[in-house]
């Protein structure tokens, strides 16, 4: 049987450790021919928004990249560059501290397809970005 002190250091350790997070980020429904990018070139854009997963990993929570632009008015069709980024920010890690609950920040960069110095490859190996399904 377990002694208090055993119950109390596991209850510690239940509110002090975080839930992971299942947050995908989709690029369904957003048409386009914009390359995925590693980032190197400066950014035109950059939306950044935290995304809560009530119940951590035994729920997966889908986020639209056509949702991120449309939020900052922008197409699909105007994207030319895109870079996808997950990350941890300081108010995700203390929302972390909420048991069954964390957030997760992404972050979408990239540049504007009106830009004549992106519309060429420069050499660089990326990949086409494009998803007709809805």
């Amino acid at each position: 049987m377990a002694s208090r002190v055993d119950i109390i250091i596991y209850a510690l350790f239940f509110l002090l450790v975080g839930c992971g997070t299942n947050i995908v980020v989709s690029p369904v429904g957003c048409e386009t021919k914009a390359l995925w990018t590693d980032g190197r070139k400066i950014p035109d854009f950059t939306i950044e928004r935290s995304f809560w997963a009530p119940f951590g990993i035994a729920e997966e929570r889908v986020v639209k990249v056509k949702d991120l632009l449309k939020s900052e008015g922008i197409s699909c069709q105007d994207v030319a560059r895109v870079k996808i980024d997950t990350t941890y920010s300081w108010q995700d890690v203390f929302r972390s501290m909420i048991p069954f609950a964390a957030t997760r920040t992404v972050v979408l960069s990239g540049n504007y397809i009106t830009r004549p110095d992106l519309l060429s490859m420069d050499g660089e190996k990326e990949k086409v970005c494009s998803s007709h399904d809805e």
